[in-house]
């Protein structure tokens, strides 16, 4: 039994917060949906529930091309909270928030292609095809604020605030509501009617978070209006492309040839790159490099022996005086770039 007041016991009970709070803050998603449904259903002319069918099913496919302003978002500030750097928090919101902005107003220009490419694909009849162009043509001002909540939820999950998160969910959802039965039940706007209350809510949703950021920078940065702003950082071009892809962490890949590094850096031996091969890190100056994908399972690398390394005619590398990797092996398993993998070792220190 893990007793009260340890360390594994207050990471659970973290951990189980964020996962509950994040859960419920994905629940109240269908909420908007079910409620057109609910309303539009009670229609007279069904075609109206039909075609904004479609005109979601389209909505889906468009932005969640652009999920990495989420997922993304999420990795890289968790990674800058973890290094203990307030200023590059900040940054990766902004960066996030000039991608979304972007792609959001891209998104507007493009919406009648859009609009007649989703149609054509997903097909319907004149009637509802009508009826959800109608929503289209509405929800899709809303672009620019959908994708910028993508980024806010990701920062604000990967700042370990979910509750902000959830805030946002409900927002949208009650301010979604609210409208679907203004216009389409009061003003009669049908499939329209939701298309606007969607885009509403979306901008609700959005100024919530403004306003939390807001607060969070006043608390946290002695009130400056933009921390941690830095032009350059912002929009460099290694950390936006961060975002872009679909893992931030240790790429299994192997590079086509050896190569010779300039020197060796502490890592784990699960890595690919070229480091010191040691299933523990360490810390050496050594010339390494991983074998070709043609030559090597991707499975971790064995450790090398000084009297295998010798026969091969491979160089050592010197680990760092009292190192947990000197007093463990007295050869490192480094060696030199060569043409072809290293032949099979006799032993493993």
């Amino acid at each position: 039994m893990t007793p009260i007041g340890s360390p594994e016991r207050g990471l659970r009970r973290r951990f189980l917060q964020l996962t509950a709070i994040n859960i419920a803050s994905n629940v109240t998603v269908p909420v908007a949906g079910l409620v057109d449904t609910a309303l539009l259903g009670h229609l007279p002319d069904i075609r109206f529930l039909a075609g904004v069918a479609l005109a979601v099913l389209l909505f889906e496919y468009v932005y969640w091309s652009f999920g990495f302003l989420r997922m993304g978002t999420t990795g890289t500030a968790a990674q800058a909270v973890g290094r203990g750097e307030p200023g590059e928090v900040y940054r990766v919101l902004y960066r996030s928030l000039a991608l979304a902005a972007g792609l959001g107003a891209l998104i507007v220009a493009l919406q009648v292609p859009l609009a007649e490419a989703g149609f054509a694909v997903l097909g319907g009849t004149p009637e509802v095809e009508a009826a959800g162009r109608d929503y289209f043509y509405a929800r899709v001002w809303g672009a620019p604020a959908t994708l910028a909540n993508f980024a806010f939820l990701g920062w604000f999950l990967g700042r370990e605030e979910s509750g902000r998160a959830l805030a946002m969910a409900a927002v949208a959802n009650l301010v979604n509501v609210a409208l679907d039965w203004l216009f389409i039940v009061r003003l009669g706007w049908a499939a329209a009617g939701a298309g606007w209350a969607t885009m509403a809510s979306q901008w609700a949703s959005l100024a919530v978070a403004l306003w939390m950021l807001r607060r969070a920078a006043r608390a946290e940065a002695g009130g400056k209006l933009v921390p941690g702003w830095d032009r350059a950082l912002v929009f460099d071009r290694d950390r936006l492309a961060t975002l872009l892809r679909p893992s931030t962490g240790t790429s299994w890949s192997a590079p086509s040839a050896w190569s010779a590094p300039s020197r060796c850096s502490p890592t784990s031996a699960r890595s690919w790159a070229p480091r010191c091969w040691r299933p523990t890190p360490s810390s050496c100056a050594c010339s390494a490099s991983p074998p070709t994908r043609s030559t090597a399972s991707l499975s971790p690398p064995r450790v090398w022996s000084a009297s295998s390394a010798a026969a091969a005619g491979q160089t050592t590398c010197a680990v760092s005086p009292g190192s947990p990797s000197a007093r463990a092996s007295a050869s490192p398993p480094c060696f030199s770039p060569r043409s072809s993998p290293p032949p099979a070792p006799s032993s493993a220190s």
